[in-house]
């Protein structure tokens, strides 16, 4: 049976050791003084609202005692402890299974869970598609142990949905897939397993990696379903964006929120025509779909260079776009900064006939080759090459 693993938080003369048994994900707070459950709750999470949480080991002793089990799945709650606590929780909590009986998180689909128990794995990495949303569950066979995680979601549609605004969400999705490309740097081409893997994530870089690391051994050891992780991530999202606008990485990388979108294709103005594509859209009212667009990125045709990676776009359409809702000079300027060599115009562009000649100029001003202007009206369409 695995042996809990354990770590040690202080202050002002009051200590408390933290096991976490890595079988039954038990959690154990041994404090250095006998202490009621809301003097334990206040050094805890600084207020005794949690006491109900803390549940004695042996019997109280004048309504005290040194030992507690931390009786709760909520992320949001483990995520909220003194850092040291959360530290010594998270950083020492990885989902384990080698030994019966076999300890899932609601997360772990039972297909996922059939195959360990047969005990019938390959060494090494094996992927399952992972909860709606988010990236591949990724079950790793050693010698003596099976370890899990789920990799975080890659559409900005996500991040869209727990982020303040625009920014903050390719802030965000910058941060959570590169945390994705360093596990699968780790685990699957320099062969640690996940726990060591994390380890050294944890080791080599800042902040925002960090926290992310803690965040993302939260999912596994909670226990709790993927609904209570997502709103993890939006009560840590001001944080974990905030460290990832300081990121050296993303200095570095001069791609700091930027994203790749959907096949390389992005559908200006895009609605539920094209669920498929990357849909770019400042959602303006009284012109188009409000809520509810797949993949969506939330901007105007004018912002493309400061959302897409440079050369990432290969096909840019649109279906029905006003002319009179574009800046057609920035936005064609924008478009050419990030589409590649020879990528494909198709847009549907709503015009009057005085307006197609000031589109047409627009995009050759900008480098577009080969650029035609046809059909009228609510039909006009213009057709280019980068």
């Amino acid at each position: 049976m695995p042996q809990p693993s354990a770590g040690t938080a202080m202050s002002r003369g009051l200590i408390v050791r933290v096991a976490v048994d890595q079988r039954t994900n038990t959690k154990t707070l041994i404090f250095n003084l006998a202490v009621s459950p809301q003097e334990a709750s206040n050094f805890l999470w600084g207020n005794p609202g949690n006491a109900v949480l803390l549940k004695p080991i042996a019997p109280p002793v004048g309504g005290r005692t040194q030992s507690f089990t931390l009786e709760t799945h909520d992320v949001a709650t483990i995520m909220s402890l003194k850092p040291e606590v959360r530290d010594a929780i998270v950083q020492r909590g990885v989902l384990h299974s080698n030994a019966k009986p076999y300890n899932f998180a609601q997360w772990v689909p039972k297909n996922v869970q059939d195959d360990i128990r047969s005990q019938k794995l390959p060494m090494g990495v094996k992927r399952y598609p992972g909860p709606p949303e988010w990236g591949d569950i990724v079950v790793w066979t050693g010698n003596a142990s099976v370890q899990i995680y789920v990799e975080f979601p890659s559409s900005m549609t996500f991040y869209s949905k727990i982020a303040r605004d625009n920014h903050q969400a390719r802030l965000l999705h910058f941060a959570y897939t590169q945390y994705n490309k360093d596990m699968h740097h780790f685990v699957e081409i320099k062969g640690l397993s996940p726990e060591n893997a994390r380890s050294e994530i944890h080791r080599i870089n800042e902040q925002v990696f960090k926290l992310i690391v803690e965040g993302a051994v939260a999912i596994l050891t909670s226990g709790v379903g993927i609904s209570q992780v997502n709103n993890a991530m939006r009560l840590d999202a001001e944080q974990v964006s905030s460290a990832a606008r300081r990121s050296p990485r993303a200095v570095l990388s001069g791609s700091a929120g930027k994203i790749r979108p959907i096949g390389g294709r992005v559908n200006v103005g895009g609605g539920f025509e094209t669920p498929h594509y990357t849909n770019l859209n400042p959602i303006i009212p009284g012109s188009g779909p409000q809520s509810g667009i797949p993949n969506l990125v939330k901007g105007g045709m004018e912002e493309m260079d400061q959302l897409f990676e440079s050369g990432s776009v290969e096909e840019m359409i649109s279906s029905k776009l006003r002319f009179v809702d574009v800046n057609w000079d920035a936005a064609t300027r924008a478009a050419a900064k990030v589409m590649r060599p020879g990528g494909k115009v198709e847009m549907n562009v709503w015009c009057e006939a005085s307006q197609k000649a000031l589109l047409k100029s627009a995009f050759e001003r900008a480098g577009f080759k080969n650029v035609t202007v046809a059909g009228e009206g609510v039909g006009t369409k213009l057709r280019a090459f980068r």
